[in-house]
């Protein structure tokens, strides 16, 4: 992921007002695969999960995979 993209990201994620219109709320789908990574499930979306919050330095201190 380049710095623009991380910056973007980053900017998002502090818009907790949402006032940039950019949050979106989670699906029941998203809470699931969140539940799955939990449990340990070896799926697709858990993968890429896992994969994206390895890569991601906030995630850094919540979780080592």
């Amino acid at each position: 992921m380049n710095i623009l993209h991380r910056y973007i990201n980053v900017h998002i994620r502090e818009d907790t007002q949402n006032q940039l219109r950019l949050r979106t709320e989670m699906t029941e789908k998203d809470k699931e695969i969140i539940r799955a990574a939990g449990r340990n499930e070896d799926t697709l979306p858990v993968r890429i999960l896992k994969e994206k919050m390895q890569r991601e330095c906030m995630y850094a201190n919540i979780v080592h995979l």
